[in-house]
């Protein structure tokens, strides 16, 4: 799959994305991470079938992203999303829903469940325009889930959240994989999609590359993870692979009892480069 715009005066075609290829697993999340400009933009607006490739296509479960049908069960959460300020969270949420041809009455029951699900029941009936960053990007995520879809894109999801809202957003983003939704989520922050992502999909130059647990950069990843051993009532700290194994191997060889294993950082710092 390719995907490229027009530029210049001669409207010459400048390929943004070029020889593509990227599989989801279902009900897991993927992390897309790259430089700006590297086409994290352009890849999300083609799984969500805002554009169109110049080759190839995109397929959401056999079915092309571009029919009407297939795009009612994808949810979209842009990196700048604009809203209509002079309505209340909940006049928001239950207009969209009109507009997408929900139910009223399952929208009438629903719209409530969800400002309390991102933290804005209280907020419900304030105007958007009195809302802060962190309070649009919540509703931002409430009205990607409101049709109950079973693929969610989200682009830079935490952006302008505060610590809370941060490790609020990221239980509901846990929540929605356990749902059984397939999330794509794209971040600067690697420790964000350390914490959150089974798959990662690296774009640079135009070029995605998907990370999976055979390639070598994941072993590294996990080699460069920390973990904290408890072994005889002591704690003891050590990086994953080979020296892990022979963290335990010698407290086991000296009689310890090891009472918990725990990962504290997954490490993605040094295996990609991302800007």
């Amino acid at each position: 799959m390719a995907q490229g715009f027009r530029s210049g005066f001669w409207m010459r075609r400048k390929i943004v994305l070029s020889d593509l290829r990227l599989s989801l697993r279902k009900n897991a999340v993927l992390g897309l991470v790259g430089p700006n400009g590297a086409g994290k933009t352009t890849l999300i607006h083609l799984l969500t079938g805002i554009k169109r490739p110049i080759s190839g296509e995109v397929l959401l479960e056999g079915k092309n992203v571009l029919d009407p049908r297939v795009r009612g069960g994808i949810g979209y959460l842009p990196e700048r999303p604009h809203f209509y300020e002079f309505l209340t969270g909940r006049a928001f949420l239950m207009t969209l829903g009109a507009v997408s041809r929900m139910d009223r009455e399952s929208l009438a029951s629903r719209v409530p469940l969800l400002l309390e699900r991102v933290g804005l029941k209280q907020a419900a009936d304030r105007e958007l325009r009195t809302y802060s960053k962190g309070m649009l990007q919540r509703i931002g995520i409430a009205q990607a889930i409101l049709h109950s879809p079973s693929f969610v894109v989200l682009d830079e999801p935490m952006s302008g959240l505060d610590p809370r809202g941060r490790t609020e957003l990221k239980e509901l983003i846990r929540e929605l994989a356990r749902e059984g939704r397939t999330l794509v989520m794209s971040s600067h922050v690697l420790e964000d999609v350390d914490e959150l992502c089974d798959q990662v999909a690296l774009i640079q130059g135009g070029r995605l590359e998907h990370l999976t647990e055979d390639d070598e950069r994941w072993r590294e990843r996990e080699e460069h993870s920390e973990f904290e051993v408890w072994a005889g009532g002591a704690r003891y700290s050590s990086r994953g692979g080979p020296e892990l194994h022979q963290t335990l191997s010698g407290l086991i060889a000296g009689g310890s009892r090891i009472t918990s294993v725990k990962q504290v950082r997954r490490g993605w710092e040094g295996s990609i480069h991302v800007d």
